[in-house]
C-alpha cells in the first residue's frame, strides 16, 4: 500500500469519526497513521471534520493537543518544561500544571456573542448554537472551549445499543445525533427532555492544580482521581502548564500547543502486515488461528505471532494474507490483534486439522478437533502440566513432540522413561542424562498440592481454586466432593461447580496414577489458628504502604480466607489509596465490616 492509499484511508475513516460514526479507536487510527513518515504534510495538519454551510471563522485558530500513552512520553514533555523555564529563565518555583479530564465528546467553542462552534478545521468551524434550542444544556452557562457531552451514567442506563433498540455504540455518536442531524430519534429526544446532554468547557469540569515537582512524583494517581470525578465519558486527562509567560515561550506547531499534553494510557497499537495464518490445536481440542505478521517492534519486543482468537474473528474481520492489522501488547506482555485497517480477501477457514487430518466442527465462534488421540491435544496438554508445576526444565514443545510421536503419550509413561530410552528415541547423551536428572528432581522436590492440581488442566480448576478447595480438603478427597459442597466455597458458582464435578471424573485415574510420584505439600492444615480474623473472608483493595501479597498472605497464615472482589460473603474489606467507588460502595450495600490499612492491621493484632 503507497503512501496516497493510506492518506485515503485516513480521510475516509476522519470522515467516519467526525459524522459520529467511529469505525477504529483513537489508538487503531493512530497506529494506521504511524504508516506515514514523520515529515508527511497529512500528520502537520489538524484532523479535519467535515464542514457544513453555516460556518464560523474561529477568531483564535484551534488547535489539536498532543498525545502520550507511556510514562516515557509523559516525562518526556515535563523535561521539555523545565528546559523552557531554563531557557526563558522562569524560576520553576512558579511553575504550576493543571490536569482535567479529556472530554470524550464534540470540541466546541461557546463565543461572548452565544455562538456555538465545532473546531471544525482548527480556522473555520459548523455553528451548531441550534444545539441549545434542542435542549443541550450548558451546565454552568459558560463560555469558552469546551465539549458536547452526554452523562455516562445516563448513556449506559438509556442510550447504549446494548440495553435500547436504536441506541448508540459509542457515547458520542449520540451528540454527534443531536448536533448534526436536523431530527433525533426517540431516544435521543428523551435525553434532551431529562437534560442529559450538555456543554461543558474545560474551565468548569474537575480539574487539579499542583505545583510541576507534585505532579511529577503523583501524575498517575492524580490522573486517577480526575478519571473518577467526571461524570462525562473520557478518554484520557489533559495536562498543561497554566503560567501565561511560559506559555507564550513554549508557543504551539499547526498541529498542537507545545504546553499541553493529553494522556492517553491504553495499550499503544501498531499496524502490521498478516504474512500468513497458522492453525493450532489446543489441549481442549480449541483449534485457535494464529497471525503470523511481519516482524513489529513493540515496547522493546519483536513481535511477529498474534492470535486471532477464534475463526469468527477472522470472518468478520476480513483477516488473510496481505490484511493490514492493529495489533497492541495487552499490558505489556500478551500480543494482541486490535482491528482490521485494510482487509483481505484471502480469508479461508480450514475443515481438518492440521495435526491428525480429523474433520474440524463449529461449535459457536470455535472451531473443534473432536480426536482424543491428535498429537497436537497431547502435546499442549503434556506442555501445560509442566508449565503449571514449575520444578521441571527441559520439557518445552520440541521435547515434548518427539516423545508424543515416540509412543510415550502419558504422564505416567514419561516419568518412568529411563535415560537409555531417552537415548533410543533420539536425544544425545547429554541430552538424556538432563531431562532423566529433571523428571528424578520433579519427583522429589516438595511441591504445592494445588499446584499439582491445577496442572491437570480441568476446566474451571486453576491455581486459585484448587488452592481454594485444597484448604479445605485433602487431594485424596476431593474426588468424593459434590457440587453443593463446592458451592459452599468462596468464589466457586454454579457453572464452575459443574465444570469441575465433570473434570474431576474425568481425570480421577490419571490424577490418583500419579499421586505416589510426588512429593506433594499439602495445603490443609490440621493446625488450629485462631485470630481475629480467622474463618473470616477478607478483600484488600488499592495501594498499600505494605506489599499487599505479603498482607494476603499474612491473612491466609491468620485463618482467613482472601477474596478478590466483594460479595454478600465478604466480611472485612480492607482500603488502601485510590480505591474505585464500586468496591465501596458493595461493601457498603452487604454491611461489610470497611477498614483502612491501618485499622486492619491494629484488628489483628
Amino acid at each position: 500500500m503507497n503512501e496516497s492509499q493510506i492518506v485515503e484511508r485516513l480521510e475516509e475513516l476522519n470522515n467516519k469519526y467526525r459524522s459520529g460514526n467511529p469505525e477504529l479507536n483513537d489508538s487503531e487510527y493512530d497506529s494506521l497513521l504511524k504508516m506515514l513518515p514523520d515529515d508527511h504534510c497529512y500528520k502537520q495538519k489538524i484532523e479535519e471534520e467535515k464542514l457544513g454551510k453555516d460556518l464560523f471563522t474561529h477568531k483564535v485558530k484551534m488547535l489539536s493537543t498532543q498525545k502520550a500513552k507511556t510514562n516515557e512520553e509523559v516525562m518526556k514533555w515535563i523535561n521539555k518544561v523545565y528546559k523552557s523555564c531554563y531557557e526563558s529563565k522562569i524560576d520553576t518555583r512558579e511553575i504550576y500544571i493543571r490536569v482535567t479530564a479529556k472530554l470524550d465528546g464534540m470540541a466546541a467553542k461557546l463565543y461572548d456573542d452565544g455562538a456555538l462552534v465545532t473546531r471544525g478545521n482548527g480556522i473555520k468551524g459548523n455553528v451548531v448554537t441550534s444545539a441549545f434550542e434542542k435542549g443541550v444544556v450548558n451546565v454552568r452557562n459558560s463560555k469558552g472551549v469546551g465539549e458536547l457531552v452526554i452523562e455516562k451514567d445516563y448513556f449506559d442506563k438509556f442510550l447504549s445499543n446494548s440495553v435500547v433498540d436504536n441506541g448508540f455504540s459509542h457515547p458520542r455518536n449520540a451528540v454527534v445525533g443531536v448536533v448534526m442531524c436536523d431530527e433525533v430519534n426517540e431516544n435521543i429526544k428523551c435525553a434532551l427532555e431529562d437534560r442529559a446532554i450538555h456543554f461543558a468547557t474545560y474551565n468548569d469540569i474537575h480539574n487539579i492544580t499542583c505545583h510541576i515537582t507534585e505532579f511529577t512524583e503523583n501524575y498517575r494517581s492524580i490522573e486517577e482521581e480526575v478519571r473518577n470525578n467526571t461524570p462525562y465519558p473520557i478518554d484520557g486527562v489533559v495536562i498543561e502548564v497554566i503560567h501565561e509567560e511560559l506559555k507564550e515561550f513554549m508557543g504551539s506547531t499547526e498541529h498542537h500547543y507545545n504546553w499541553m499534553i493529553a494522556l492517553k494510557p491504553k495499550d499503544e497499537v501498531f499496524s502490521t502486515r498478516v504474512e500468513k495464518i497458522i492453525w493450532q490445536t489446543g489441549r481442549t481440542g480449541k483449534v485457535t488461528p494464529v497471525l503470523k505478521v511481519e516482524p513489529t517492534e513493540i515496547d522493546g519486543a519483536i513481535i511477529s505471532n498474534v492470535t486471532g482468537h477464534n475463526y469468527s474473528v477472522i470472518i468478520d474481520n476480513e483477516i488473510g494474507t496481505g490484511s493490514i492489522i492493529a495489533i497492541s501488547r495487552s499490558g505489556g506482555v500478551i500480543p494482541k490483534f486490535e482491528k482490521t485497517l485494510i482487509s483481505s480477501k484471502n480469508t479461508e477457514i480450514p475443515r481438518y486439522c492440521s495435526s491428525c487430518n480429523n474433520d474440524l466442527k463449529a461449535i459457536g465462534a470455535d472451531l473443534y478437533c473432536n480426536n482424543d488421540w491428535c498429537d497436537a491435544k497431547i502435546e499442549a496438554t503434556l506442555l501445560h502440566f509442566f508449565n503449571t508445576i514449575e520444578n521441571i526444565d527441559g520439557f518445552g514443545p520440541a521435547v515434548i513432540h518427539e516423545l508424543v510421536i515416540n509412543g510415550y503419550t502419558s504422564l505416567k509413561d514419561i516419568y518412568k522413561i529411563s535415560k537409555h530410552e531417552f537415548e533410543s528415541i533420539g536425544f544425545g547423551e547429554k541430552t538424556s542424562e538432563n531431562l532423566f536428572n529433571e523428571l528424578v528432581r520433579s519427583m522429589t522436590t516438595e511441591i504445592e498440592d494445588w499446584r499439582f492440581l491445577a496442572a491437570f488442566g480441568i476446566s474451571g480448576l486453576g491455581k486459585g481454586t484448587s488452592k481454594k478447595i485444597l484448604s479445605e480438603y485433602n487431594i485424596n478427597d476431593i474426588f468424593n466432593l459434590s457440587f453443593y459442597s463446592l458451592l459452599e466455597i468462596e468464589g466457586i458458582g454454579t457453572i464452575t461447580s459443574e465444570k469441575i464435578i465433570d473434570g474431576l471424573f474425568d481425570k480421577e485415574t490419571e490424577i490418583l496414577s500419579l499421586l505416589d510420584f510426588f512429593n506433594l505439600k499439602n495445603t490443609k492444615s490440621d493446625k488450629k489458628v485462631e485470630s481475629n480474623i480467622t474463618g473470616k473472608i477478607i478483600v484488600f483493595t488499592g495501594k498499600m504502604s505494605s506489599n499487599r501479597k505479603e498482607m494476603e498472605k499474612e491473612a491466609e497464615t491468620l485463618g482467613a480466607k482472601v477474596g478478590s472482589g466483594v460479595t454478600s460473603k465478604t466480611d472485612i474489606l480492607v482500603v488502601g489509596e485510590n480505591v474505585g467507588k464500586n468496591k465501596i460502595s458493595k461493601a457498603e450495600k452487604f454491611g461489610t465490616m470497611i477498614l483502612s490499612e491501618q485499622e486492619y492491621n491494629k484488628f489483628i493484632k
